[in-house]
């Protein structure tokens, strides 16, 4: 691509034989505008049509080889969002549904998640479309819903009449999708079942088991142990990879059998304590780094130009050393001790820390042993948070500062604040880490109810 005008919505592109593909990222949200237009009550669920307004953005896009769909990497965008409104359905989940996925060890995102790519996949035997005609979004806690939700909308704008068609017949839709799911012979989901062609996630996440447990216990609870003894196929872990994902009130469970114990929030003022990485396993060398930049983004040309952003300062926190500080004379040592890591700790290292760093390295960071904690919980609600955000409710911390008072503190040559600054954001990150490491969670605050827990399962890191 030459050029984008978005003024004009015009891309000048040029001819170019290249070894790569790219795929849009995108995060995607739906308002309910007024009150239902219809509906209707079943066993174990509620269904509801009525006039929706969806939010698209397109926040990056990832290079892929042509041979072999290896990820090269990943540039973030910033676009407008693009508004429509439309007409949808949509499916509530009862919590009692929810924490019995969670409870069973599966992947309740990624089991409605899958849920939303199967029901669409069976749209067209229902009304004379194509999947492109439809768009979902699923949730696992909706701010006007006030539960998790699936939502199924007709994909031009104003509606034309697809999803009021189908509403009348939602519990055939399920039947359908459950029949689609159980009878496809893969193990955990394929382009056939529960993959979709158009996903703005890449697929992720998705759990087949999950969206199988829960489409019985909206069609037929009388089916299904509650224990969950029979969770997956017989052979298979009862946890996926990862572990449960899913956003989960900061209240007690009410089993025991929930895997995360209850921990009262920590006071405003007061850090947690946490335990060394080392004394958690066995040790492990664990690098936690964070690096500034000495340009803006609209300086370079863009977030598709971080590269050219440059290193201002990093900072790297392993037990053996503590705090070690480069600058981009010795930007090399940085990138020696990410190698020697057996874990690389930081936030939204994989889209923006490593791509200041292929400036100064041709080597493929990317590869390292990585935990990138912003991606690992974009992958559980769908959405990203900020540093201080999970900060403040998970640890009862601030930031001191931002971006743009890094770069003003660099060309002020203030380099002792530049320096702490930094600091400061790796002792935040690290923390965090640790937290998550020992109790499975950590805390935000949704835009609407109470502080809720973002499970996690960084002990797998450490083993």
């Amino acid at each position: 691509m030459s050029k984008l005008d978005l003024h004009r919505r015009n891309v000048i592109v040029k001819n170019a034989h290249l070894n790569y593909y790219t795929r849009a990222v995108s995060d995607k949200d739906t308002e309910i505008l007024g009150a239902p237009l219809d509906s209707r009550e079943f066993p174990n669920f509620t269904a509801r049509v009525g006039r929706l307004k969806v939010t698209e953005r397109i926040i990056a896009y990832e290079k892929r080889r042509t041979s072999g769909q290896e990820l090269i990497g990943v540039v973030d965008l910033e676009l407008p969002p693009v508004h429509f409104e439309t007409v949808g359905f949509w499916i509530e989940i009862p919590d009692r549904i929810k924490e019995a996925i969670q409870e069973g060890g599966l992947h309740f995102m990624g089991g409605i998640h899958a849920l939303e790519h199967a029901a669409i996949a069976m749209f067209p035997l229902f009304a004379l479309c194509d999947r492109d005609d439809i768009g979902g979004i699923s949730t696992p806690q909706h701010e006007q819903v006030c539960r998790a939700a699936v939502f199924i909308y007709d994909g031009h704008p104003g509606g034309v009449g697809l999803s009021r068609h189908i509403f009348g017949r939602v519990e055939e839709l399920l039947e359908k999708t459950r029949s689609l799911v159980e009878g496809c012979p893969c193990e955990e989901g394929c382009p056939s079942c529960i993959h979709s062609p158009k996903c703005g996630s890449g697929n992720k996440p998705l759990d087949k088991q999950a969206c199988l447990h829960i489409l019985e216990r909206l069609l037929a609870p009388e089916r299904v142990d509650l224990r969950f003894e029979h969770a997956v196929h017989a052979g298979a872990p009862t946890r996926p990879p990862g572990g449960a994902r899913d956003v989960q009130e900061s209240r007690p469970p009410a089993s025991s059998a929930s895997p995360v114990e209850p921990r009262v929030r920590p006071d405003r003022n007061e850090v947690p304590e946490v335990t060394r990485m080392h004394e958690l396993a066995e040790p492990r060398r664990i690098v936690v780094f964070d690096l500034e930049t000495q340009r803006l983004a609209d300086e370079v040309g863009g977030w598709n130009n971080i590269s050219l952003m440059r290193l201002s300062v990093g900072v790297a926190f392993t037990d053996e050393d503590g705090f070690l500080t480069f600058t981009e004379e010795t930007v090399s040592d940085l990138i020696d001790l990410l190698k020697s890591a057996d874990l690389v700790v930081g936030f939204n290292q994989m889209r923006f820390d490593y791509e200041v760093l292929s400036a100064y390295s041709a080597e493929n960071l990317r590869a390292l042993p990585n935990l990138d904690i912003l991606a690992d919980i974009r992958n559980v609600l769908g959405f990203r948070i900020k540093l201080d955000h999970l900060a403040e409710f998970t640890l009862g911390a601030k930031k001191s500062g931002d971006g743009l008072d890094a770069v003003r503190w660099f060309r002020e040559g203030r380099m002792d604040f530049l320096e702490k600054y930094c600091r400061d954001d790796v002792k935040i990150t690290r923390d965090l880490f640790r937290f998550g490491l020992e109790n499975g969670y950590l805390l935000y605050q949704p835009k609407a109810g109470p502080t809720a827990r973002i499970p996690v399962d960084w002990a797998r890191f450490v083993r």
